[in-house]
């Protein structure tokens, strides 16, 4: 290494990235004295958001530039805990013209404030909650440590948008690898390549630790100065969101094609792990509301990397304890123990070869170097105190380099008394793919040598040789465990503390997905009993979980106010497509149910619908169900009764079904069902008490009470996509996340090539720009009141078919040159969308 490379290396380095003088121009910042609330320092641009200028600002009380309220707020987000740690949100305060989000802590004796404008993520209140929820509960599937890389990549780039997200793994010395990445079409892949240390400087690191979450709107944006009161020394920005970056970094950024970044942090137990990366091609600041979810998030993923690490290492471990489990003529003796536990060691371990020294001599197994090197190892080992990982040998030992044999690697372990363990490693030769040339130019920069960043991020090989395969720290782990099983000391103290912590990991995650899986688990238990093949469980477990799914999405977008018992019904039976003319009515009045108790009422219709389509009135051509509603100030009464079908055994089966129509309304309700399974058809009878009914909304329309009203059933049973959409391209512009994944997961599990989300009308403006789907859904109603009505006018400029989706059964909102169109009303079903892509190719 060179002086002017170490030089401009240590330059990097040195660099205050804590300090920097600067923020992005997305938001404002004050610093003030704590007690007086004396304004010490301002970001220039604090005109333009809070309408004061920050020249004259400066020594100002921040109660009067930012008005009594504001300063309310921030005094109670101050009586926060946490506050003392990390960064806490104050809320939103009105200034002037706009809505700004405040944040505040504490920097060396300063109080710093953060304000950025309000932003609107569809991810507020119970939305973010019910987002992160399911975030969770997908990454629980995942089996192993990459499943659960590409999961979160993938689920990443669905709910934030950015072009690219990558999981970026250190190593031990903090060169990064990518090795989960999704990124848009007509990109150049990242995943696989290294990326040396230098990129991101030791201080940088530091700051990650710190930081669960950073970010950079635009790489071209115009930084802003803040100033200070005279005298001031430069004021430490470490926790703060709007702290800005260097011109190096900037252009680094740049030569990657990145115009917006965000990084996530990953710690695993307290140590840089890695990042989660998120680069956009266009400038881009995510709302404060999805940062917070990936935050969480981000929790959540470590845990369950931890778990999964914990999970793995234990199995090693079990395998080296099976291998070379002490015996009682010789637990302590190392050349009985190694000739039976050697292979099974080696092959724990990915190593070559083992030896062991004691009084008695020095034992062998498999490929290992010359005697003289087994003792200068151990002699260093032995200096050190602690277990040497040795990666390359002849880097270590270079006078003896001609008495490696094979050995390219040791890692060596002191047992004490003279004892010592050593594993080998034979040479690794691999082939290193970096992005771009790792060799880093030198330039002069104020009047200094600092690191040039790289022009090109194109594939660049390189062949490592003589070094083996680095140890892992659970390499290390594995052989000092070893030594405690040779020691025959503390092993069973070794094995009960991490089966303690994978315990406790796991303890939290279920904790945090109890809930949501508590009713999936029952559900699945009883129908296990009553399904033979696993068809036909997995059938009914996804109907049963659709149901609750469907009444959940009718309270959500209700915003928690009622819900009608017709809709309810009309719901259930929509999916019934085989069925060429109407088979059902619903006779009486309605009655509106509390959103609290939808789910459970729902799965009762679901139930008997279901039994009716396979068993009953719904099985044969002329049968009938016939629904009354009967609403009274002590009760709704419904009745089912259906007629025309199959003759009705004497004795109905007793499943999960029949358990819960018959039990689930008096159990969880109060309130009674009776059944009369006659000969010519099942009747029941159900009450639900009246305190579980709720008024109905002022829109809702009243119900026909002079005669039945039909539900037609009348859709073809069409379950296939066409051949031209299979392995094309499907743009989905839909706020809601999990709306938006389930048409995803639809789509593609039944041959769509690739399934672009889109929460928002700019980011699809963005897809557009450089790729052409062959088929778009489109969400009407896009938060704020705001439609899709633009993206529509430029699919039909660029011929690209659309359908429109909308959560309303009533009231389109868009006129005229889209009367054509097709539209799907929510909750959406594979056959619609076909027949929806059917009338499209038709017209």
């Amino acid at each position: 290494m060179t002086d002017d490379f170490q030089t401009a290396l240590q330059n990097c380095a040195d660099e205050p990235a804590h300090i920097p003088g600067i923020i992005q121009p997305f938001g404002c910042l004050l610093a003030v004295d704590p007690d007086s609330a004396e304004i010490l320092y301002a970001s220039a641009n604090l005109e333009h958001f809070v309408g004061h200028a920050a020249g004259p600002a400066l020594g100002q009380s921040a109660r009067d530039v930012l008005g009594v309220d504001a300063w309310h707020a921030i005094k109670n987000a101050l009586s926060q805990s946490s506050v003392a740690d990390a960064p806490v949100e104050a809320g939103s305060v009105h200034i002037g013209d706009t809505y700004l989000e405040m944040r505040v802590f504490h920097s060396e004796g300063h109080l710093i404030i953060e304000l950025e404008p309000e932003m609107d993520s569809g991810l507020d209140g119970a939305m973010a909650m019910k987002t992160l929820t399911y975030l969770m509960a997908q990454i629980q599937n995942a089996g192993d440590a990459q499943t659960l890389f590409d999961l979160t990549v993938q689920l990443m780039q669905d709910i934030a948008g950015y072009d690219r997200v990558m999981v970026y793994r250190f190593d031990s010395h903090f060169n990064g690898q990518v090795v989960a990445e999704a990124a848009r079409s007509g990109m150049t892949p990242f995943l696989g390549l290294h990326f040396p240390h230098w990129d991101i400087p030791a201080q940088a690191r530091a700051l990650m630790l710190k930081l669960p979450l950073r970010m950079i709107g635009d790489v071209d944006q115009e930084r802003v100065p803040v100033l200070a009161k005279p005298s001031m020394p430069p004021l430490d920005m470490t926790h703060a969101m709007l702290r800005g970056v260097s011109e190096v970094h900037m252009r680094y950024l740049k030569n990657m094609n990145s115009t917006a970044t965000m990084t996530l942090t990953i710690k695993v137990e307290g140590s840089l792990w890695g990042i989660v990366s998120f680069h956009h091609r266009r400038p881009r600041v995510p709302a404060p509301a999805l940062r917070s979810i990936l935050v969480n998030f981000l929790g959540v993923f470590e845990g369950k990397l931890l778990s999964l690490r914990q999970s793995a290492t234990l199995n090693r471990l079990r395998a080296l304890d099976d291998g070379v489990a002490p015996r009682p003529d010789g637990a302590q003796r190392l050349d009985v123990v190694l000739p039976a536990g050697a292979p099974g060691v080696l092959r724990v371990l990915n190593a070559h070869g083992i030896s062991a020294m004691t009084e008695r001599g020095t034992a062998t197994y498999g490929s290992t170097p010359a005697p003289e090197v087994i003792e200068r190892v151990t002699e260093m080992a032995a200096a050190r105190g602690e277990t040497l990982a040795i990666n390359a040998l002849a880097d270590a030992v270079p006078d003896l380099s001609d008495k490696l044999g094979e050995s390219a690697g040791a890692l060596v372990a002191s047992l004490g008394s003279g004892h010592t363990i050593c594993v080998f490693r034979d040479e690794h030769a691999s082939e290193v793919a970096w992005a771009g040339n790792p060799e880093k130019t030198i330039e002069d920069y104020s009047g200094g040598k600092r690191l040039s960043p790289r022009g090109s991020f194109s594939k660049f090989l390189d062949i490592v040789r003589g070094t083996s395969e680095p140890w892992t720290p659970v390499d290390i782990y594995l052989v000092e465990h070893l030594r405690t099983i040779l020691q025959a000391a503390e092993r069973q103290a070794a094995m009960d503390t991490l089966n303690r912590q994978q315990a406790l990991m796991i303890g939290e995650l279920n904790h945090r997905v109890r809930n949501i899986l508590a009713l999936v688990r029952s559900v699945s238990r009883q129908a296990r009993r009553r399904y033979g093949s696993l068809d036909s469980y997995a059938t009914a477990i996804e109907n049963r979980v659709r149901a609750l799914a469907a009444a959940h999405d009718m309270s959500s977008g209700l915003s928690g106010r009622s819900i009608s018992v017709r809709t309810m019904l009309a719901t259930e039976f929509e999916p019934f497509s085989t069925f060429t003319r109407s088979q059902t009515e619903i006779i009486g009045g309605d009655a509106h149910l509390a959103p609290a108790i939808a789910p459970l009422v729902a799965l009762v219709f679901h139930e008997l619908t279901t039994n009716a389509a396979k068993y009953g009135a719904l099985s044969a051509p002329d049968g009938l169900v016939s629904i009354t509603v009967t609403p009274d100030d002590e009760a709704l009464r419904i009745t089912w009764t259906e007629t025309g079908g199959p003759p009705v055994p004497q004795e109905l089966e007793n499943g999960f079904g029949m358990a819960m129509i018959e039990q689930a309304i008096p159990h969880e309700l109060g309130g009674t069902v009776d059944i009369d399974a006659a000969p010519g058809g099942v009747s029941v009878t159900m009450a639900i008490p009246a305190r579980h009914l709720v008024a109905a909304p002022p829109e809702a329309e009243p119900p026909a009470t002079d005669a039945a009203q039909r539900i037609p059933i009348t859709r073809e049973d069409i379950v296939a996509l066409p051949d031209w959409l299979r392995g094309s391209k499907v743009l989905v512009l839909e706020d809601n996340f999990m709306i938006a994944r389930e048409l995803s997961d639809q789509l593609t599990e039944n041959g769509v090539g690739d399934v672009i989300i889109c929460p928002t009308r700019e980011q699809a403006f963005e897809v557009l720009e450089t790729d052409t789907p062959s088929l778009a859904l489109l969400d009407v109603n896009l938060g704020e009141g705001g439609t899709s009505e633009d993206v529509a006018v430029r699919l039909q400029e660029i011929g690209v078919p659309f359908a429109f989706v909308t959560g309303y059964s009533e009231g389109f909102g868009l006129q005229g040159r889209f009367d054509d169109v097709p539209r799907l009303t929510k909750p959406i079903s594979l056959y619609e969308i076909v027949a929806a892509v059917n009338e499209l190719t038709a017209s």
